[in-house]
């Protein structure tokens, strides 16, 4: 299901009548929702206990046959671990038809008049079917795409053709092949498998559909000033086109610009303006200035519903800011930017070569003074991917890396911290300082130790440092 209908499709769900007086849907799961719609009936006695064993009887049916064909009717048998996961693609497979009803009742009769075993190869069917959509919408993604040089949004594009390369329907059906960074408005980690794939798609095709009814070159500029400003070469930046866009079309309508364009005074005379509003004439001024967008980019319905859902997250976000007397933070002013002379990790993507960056390393380890390393660093490293690989060579230890992050600035910090919480920052806006309360999985020391660093600082430095990793600079 792409986003709309998904959504659409459970709200149907949770507005059904009660089957029984007992039942209750929000016990059901979106994710598992067969296993847990069987759990609930028999919870209810709407289904004898004795179903639940008959249906765990038939999975073991199908696990057999499915392990014959696994093993190429090798061996009737695979490690318990491979068994766990075609148990799970099963389950999956099951879940693709059972979700195809429009209500409860439905799916119940379903479950009470066919063989599990039927139910299974219905679902591999609508996988089959589901796949050769997705294919095609990739296919209209790749059409409709935005021209820009942003790297995660070009190599995602290009990493999801590795998904129907390597898509295993039979025995991997909940698998996603595929190397996606870019990240979108609104994304479901919770969704795996061929339906991941199809729901980020079609959120893309969506994204891009609304971008392309902008110029083009106003995009570039926004994203070549968001860097300017800041001292970022963009194109290795993990940002969202679509979000970046829409809040300068939003705020240039509102300065009365016909493009994208947003000047240092245009910022000035707005801010001073919404400072005077309360948050209920905000928030109706940015849903009349989005109603306005979808009239006069003649906006398809799921464009419009798109982007309307967008338009919620934008007005929290413009609140937020006036209130911290930080609406910068929420659009990019286009004016030409003169560079100081500050030493940025995060400058220009100017990379050393090779033999020039061994050299580096080599000088690094020659020296026993960290003041004196975090010099060599300053004066030869200008490339945050430099700077990383620099972190991973070893020529830094321990105690030396509480020192070395004493010297970046909240921004570099910042960058840092997008590539260390990059699973936590995907799913939503990062809560850095909940984050820091969990166990968190590292690769690398100096990721471990920069996470004990900002565990030293004062909340308020933390929140600095979470607002730039969430984009508001």
């Amino acid at each position: 299901m792409h986003w709309i209908s998904d959504l659409e499709g459970w709200v149907k769900m949770n507005n059904l009548q009660f089957i029984s007086k007992d039942f209750n849907s929000g016990n059901l799961s979106k994710y598992q929702y067969t296993i847990s719609l069987i759990n609930e009936c028999v919870r209810c006695k709407i289904l004898p206990k004795a179903f639940l064993y008959n249906v765990q009887i038939k999975i073991g049916e199908i696990l057999k046959d499915l392990i014959l064909k696994y093993t190429k009717g090798e061996s009737s048998s695979v490690t318990v671990e491979k068994a766990e996961k075609l148990i799970i693609g099963i389950w999956y497979t099951i879940d693709a038809y059972m979700n195809t009803f429009e209500n409860i009742e439905l799916a119940i009769k379903t479950l009470k008049e066919e063989e599990i075993s039927y139910i299974y190869e219905k679902g591999k069917i609508i996988l089959k079917e589901d796949f050769i959509h997705t294919e095609k919408l990739y296919k209209r993604t790749l059409k409709n795409q935005i021209y820009t040089d942003l790297t995660a949004y070009k190599d995602t594009l290009f990493g999801i053709s590795n998904f129907f390369k390597f898509y295993n329907l039979e025995f991997e059906p909940d698998e996603c092949v595929a190397d996606i960074d870019y990240p979108l408005a609104f994304d479901d980690w919770d969704v795996v498998g061929l339906y991941y794939i199809k729901n980020y798609l079609w959120n893309l095709y969506l994204e891009n559909e609304i971008c392309n009814k902008f110029n083009n070159d106003d995009i570039h500029k926004i994203l070549k000033s968001y860097g300017d400003t800041y001292k970022i070469d963009y194109r290795d930046l993990l940002i969202n086109i679509f979000e970046m866009t829409i809040n300068n079309a939003v705020f240039s309508i509102l300065c009365n610009n016909e493009s994208l364009e947003i000047s240092k005074n245009d910022f000035e005379k707005l801010n001073d303006n919404l400072k005077k509003l309360n948050k209920e004439e905000v928030k109706t001024l940015i849903s009349l200035i989005i109603n306005k967008i979808i009239k006069c980019y003649s906006l398809g319905e799921y464009e419009s519903t798109y982007l309307k859902g967008y338009e919620e997250s934008l007005i929290n976000l413009t609140i937020d800011a006036i209130k911290r007397d930080n609406l910068i933070s929420v659009l990019v002013i286009t004016d030409k930017v003169k560079n100081d002379e500050n030493h940025l990790i995060i400058d220009e993507e100017i990379r050393l070569d090779d033999d020039t960056f061994r050299s580096v390393v080599e000088e690094i380890l020659e020296s026993d003074n960290i003041y004196e390393k975090i010099e060599i660093i300053n004066k030869n490293i200008n490339s945050i991917k430099d700077y990383v690989d620099i972190l991973k060579s070893n020529c830094i230890f321990e105690d030396e890396y509480l020192l070395l992050f004493m010297s970046l600035s909240n921004l570099e910090l910042s960058i840092l911290g997008k590539l260390v919480f990059y699973g936590e920052y995907r799913m939503e806006k990062l809560d850095i300082i909940k984050i820091l309360s969990n166990k968190i999985d590292t690769n690398y020391e100096w990721e471990e130790l920069y996470i004990e660093y900002l565990k030293s600082l004062s909340e308020n430095k933390l929140k600095e440092i979470e607002n730039l990793i969430n984009g508001k600079l």
